[in-house]
C-alpha cells in the first residue's frame, strides 16, 4: 500500500474575538486552569536531543 494522505479538514472552533479583547494575564491564566493543557517550560537549555541509532 503506498502513502495515503488521511489529513481531515477540521473546523476551527476558536473564538477569535475574545482572544483579542483578553490581555496577556487573563490568556495565561484561562489556559492554566485548563486540566487537559500541561503546562509549557521553555527553558531548552539542559535539552537532550535524542535520536535512533541508524546503521
Amino acid at each position: 500500500m503506498g502513502i495515503v494522505n488521511t489529513k481531515e479538514e477540521s473546523q476551527d472552533l476558536t473564538d477569535w474575538e475574545r482572544v483579542k479583547s483578553m490581555s496577556d494575564a487573563e490568556i495565561e491564566a484561562n489556559a492554566l486552569s485548563d486540566p487537559d493543557a500541561l503546562p509549557f517550560d521553555d527553558d531548552w537549555e539542559n535539552a537532550a536531543i535524542i535520536s535512533p541509532k541508524i546503521w
